[in-house]
């Protein structure tokens, strides 16, 4: 299944993986996400809800996220 992504999607999207990759964390706020591409907060907000939505990306702190998707992560107990 191929899911499209935006222009816009794929600069917010490798902006978190070269902030995790270049940090050394797991997760990269939506400010440090900024740092590392030339989109304005409300233009990532918006990428990011819509990668949330095709499964691209999670949240995994408030404001924090990750390109691993949310359904890789498993609940204790399921």
């Amino acid at each position: 299944m191929n899911i499209k992504i935006t222009e816009l999607e794929q600069k917010v999207f490798n902006a978190i993986r070269e902030c995790i990759l270049n940090e050394d964390i797991y997760c990269c706020h939506i400010f440090g996400i900024a740092d590392y591409c030339d989109l304005t907060i409300p233009q990532i907000k918006g990428c990011i809800g819509s990668m949330i939505k095709k499964n691209l990306v999670s949240e995994v702190e408030k404001n924090e996220f990750d390109t691993i998707p949310s359904t890789q992560f498993i609940k204790e107990g399921d």
